[in-house]
C-alpha cells in the first residue's frame, strides 16, 4: 500500500511541475508573440531566464529529496516536515493563484497559463502531502539512542 502511496505522489508532484512549466512555456510564447524582448531591457531577460528556470530548478530539488530514505526516526521526521512545507509552499502559490483571478481573465487569451498554474499548484501540493504521508508511514529500525 505505500509503494503505490509513494508512486501516486511521485506523479501527483511530476505532472504538477510539468503543468507548472507548461504554464511558462505559454508565457514566454505570449512574451515572444508580443514581441516584448525588442523594447526591454537587462531586467527583462533576467526574468524570462529565471521564469523559466524555476520550476525546472525546484523540480531538481525534489528529485534530490526523494532519493533519500529515513534511517531513523529523526531522519523520518526532517523528511516529513520537508514534504509538508513543500506542499504549504505549493497550497500558497495556489492560493495566491486564485486570489489574483478576476473577470479580466476570462477576456485574455493566455488564461491557460493562469489555470495551468493554479492546476499545477494544487495538484503538486496533494502530491506533497501524500509524499509526507508516506515518509511518516515507513517503518525505521529502532535503533535510536
Amino acid at each position: 500500500m505505500t509503494s503505490l502511496k509513494h508512486q501516486l505522489s511521485s506523479r501527483l508532484i511530476f505532472f504538477g511541475f510539468a503543468l507548472i512549466a507548461l504554464s511558462t512555456v505559454v508565457f514566454v510564447t505570449k512574451l515572444l508573440s508580443e514581441k516584448v524582448y525588442n523594447t526591454t531591457g537587462f531586467r527583462w531577460y533576467v526574468q524570462l531566464v529565471l521564469e523559466m528556470l524555476s520550476p525546472i530548478l525546484a523540480a531538481c530539488g525534489w528529485w534530490f529529496l526523494r532519493q533519500l530514505e529515513a534511517k531513523d526516526s529523526e531522519q523520518k521526521a526532517l523528511l516529513t516536515k520537508a514534504y509538508i512545507f513543500l506542499g504549504l509552499q505549493f497550497s500558497a502559490a495556489c492560493v495566491v493563484q486564485l486570489l489574483q483571478f478576476s473577470s479580466n481573465l476570462y477576456v485574455d487569451p493566455y488564461i491557460a497559463q493562469f489555470w495551468l498554474v493554479t492546476l499545477g499548484s494544487a495538484i503538486g501540493a496533494v502530491g506533497f502531502f501524500l509524499a509526507s504521508n508516506v515518509v511518516a508511514a515507513v517503518e525505521v529500525e529502532t535503533s535510536d539512542t
